[in-house]
């Protein structure tokens, strides 16, 4: 079978990716070992903003860690809630992987992560409060990889 792992929730995956590897058996519908890593990545144009807008992520997980369930909060809300909490206000919840920063420095984590898994694919999952901040990361993060725009016609986006 393929395999995919979720970095996002435990990143001490890539050694059990690599016994997947190395433990493979080919199959008539899979002749050679297929990896997948997913990632939780946020771009900005600018580091700073990249670490704001993560920041609803970060007061959302800690408030699930302590088993509040709450929406993914706006930046300004989540950066008073960790400064109240005496945490940084960007970055990866505690015990978990996140690659926060410009096009260029999360393109280059993801590099790393894809490196580190042997992964043949990588998923990015990204949590925000606004969903235009979300789709302009998935952008800036197409551009970084050199991946060319698609416009979805009426019939393929139905």
């Amino acid at each position: 079978l393929r395999y995919a792992f979720a970095d996002f929730i435990n990143p001490e995956g890539a050694e059990i990716a690599k016994l997947y590897r190395e433990r493979f058996t080919p199959a008539r519908d899979l002749s050679a070992p297929r990896t997948a890593v997913a990632v939780w990545a946020l771009c900005a144009p600018t580091e700073e903003e990249a670490q704001e807008l993560a920041s609803s992520s970060r007061m959302a997980m800690t408030l699930l860690r302590r088993g509040q369930l709450t929406a993914v909060p706006p930046p300004e809300k989540a950066m008073a809630f960790l400064a109240r909490e005496g945490q940084a206000p960007g970055g990866a919840p505690r015990g978990r992987r996140a690659i926060v920063g410009t096009p260029e420095k999360v393109r280059a984590g993801l590099e790393t992560v894809a490196q580190d898994y042997g992964a043949d694919e990588v998923i990015v999952v990204t949590i925000t409060h606004d969903h235009g901040a979300r789709r302009r990361s998935y952008e800036l993060l197409g551009e970084a990889m050199g991946l060319e725009p698609r416009v979805l016609t009426a019939s393929a986006a139905a």
